[in-house]
């Protein structure tokens, strides 16, 4: 599998991603000799970057599985999205617009007959190209087939505990089919990493989902569960700031165990997209992900913040990507302004607190959004005595 550095040009120099380890910095140099390089027009704004580097693109909202804490409520009643010449049209308009990354999610991709022909078309068009799925198939060896000739840069599955644990939130059976369908993924050499949702039923067996990961795939990542779509009935098994902190120090602790094994925790995912402490891109430019280096597509064009976003809090549409281009809800949509400099004003306050970086990795943007929504009455990740900033966009949005 040939993996080799992407270079996108931007104002203050440019964007070098690795297509091998799916991260991103900004340098001020220019490109490498080596360097793959993304051609195009920039726009006129030098306070953000000339485009996301990653979108989360949703297929579908349909699922072979109902799972108890679903973000996205999917199931196989649910929104099968829009046809594949749509798809197409919106991938055209991201490849013209520089988009790096493209990570597909669902619902579960693999139950839209054209899933293949969609991640084909991405990758033909010179896109990173990811996938999240839940690893149940009706054929597995022939979904892994077809995954394999993709030639995909990384498939991510979700492993939430052992046997016991893992059905409990996806349905009798499911442990042992996604454990089949990873290790034949496995063995045809795709890049694979764990997604687990750590709570009070599997968060004592760090050491042993590590353990597991550990030789089958060459990342795993561990997350809180968000009180959104069914999860919110499952908030009862969420961690509180001293567990998911003790979470974090067991998983880690674990790392010298494991080096060829990437084990991340404490919000590291959030806090790689970040620009944060850049000497190339400068103070102007410091952002966190949402909307800044990454943007949320669903399965009907709707342009989001972040993935979860519409599923919480329909406020936080910016468009249509079937009604408008890319360029220009990322450059001229004040909605997606007012909500960069709302994060700006969280990440401030998260700067001030005693906590931060220490025991607490910053923003929780999805609790402050469900805060806002009803949703919960308190961030149960969020110690501060602090007042959270009140957010420009909540009027702007009620437009």
């Amino acid at each position: 599998m040939s993996k080799k550095q992407i270079f996108r040009k931007e104002r203050f120099g440019g964007v070098r991603y690795n297509s091998k380890t799916l991260r991103f910095k900004l340098v001020s140099e220019g490109p490498l000799k080596t360097d793959k390089v993304i051609e195009r027009d920039l726009p006129k704004r030098t306070d953000i970057l000339s485009a996301p580097v990653r979108i989360y693109f949703e297929l579908t909202r349909k699922c072979n599985l109902a799972c108890k804490h679903c973000f996205a409520n999917a199931g196989k009643s649910a929104y099968g999205g829009l046809e594949l010449k749509a798809f197409e049209k919106m991938l055209d308009d991201m490849w013209a617009h520089g988009v790096i990354d493209i990570r597909f999610t669902g619902g579960e991709p693999t139950v839209r007959e054209d899933w293949f022909d969609i991640l084909n078309y991405a990758k033909r068009k010179g896109f990173v190209v990811s996938l999240n799925t839940n690893g149940i198939y009706a054929d597995h060896l022939e979904t892994t087939k077809k995954l394999a000739s993709l030639d995909l840069d990384q498939v991510t599955i979700s492993l939430d505990g052992l046997e016991k644990e893992h059905d409990y939130f996806r349905g009798k059976g499911t442990f042992r089919n996604t454990m089949r369908s990873m290790e034949a993924m496995a063995d045809a050499g795709i890049n694979l990493r764990f997604n687990t949702v750590i709570t009070k039923l599997n968060v004592h067996q760090i050491p042993q989902i590590i353990a597991i990961a550990n030789g089958l795939v060459e990342e795993i990542n561990f997350f809180y569960m968000r009180p959104i779509g069914r999860g919110i009935g499952q908030n009862h098994l969420s961690l509180n700031f001293e567990e998911h902190f003790e979470s974090a120090k067991d998983a880690i602790a674990l790392r010298p165990k494991y080096p060829n094994l990437n084990i991340m925790h404490f919000e590291q995912s959030f806090i790689e997209r970040s620009i944060l402490n850049s000497e190339s891109a400068g103070k102007t430019m410091e952002a966190l992900p949402y909307g800044n280096t990454t943007l949320a597509i669903s399965c009907d064009g709707g342009v989001w913040p972040h993935g979860h976003s519409s599923f919480q809090d329909q406020r936080l549409l910016l468009g249509n990507l079937m009604d408008e281009s890319l360029r220009n809800i990322w450059t001229e949509s004040e909605r997606l302004d007012s909500l960069r400099q709302w994060f700006r004003d969280l990440l401030a306050r998260c700067r001030e607190c005693g906590e931060y970086l220490f025991r607490c990795a910053g923003l929780n943007f999805e609790m402050e959004i469900a805060k806002l929504s009803g949703d919960i009455e308190k961030n149960q990740f969020c110690i501060s005595n602090t007042p959270v900033p009140p957010s420009k966009c909540e009027r702007d949005c009620n437009k």
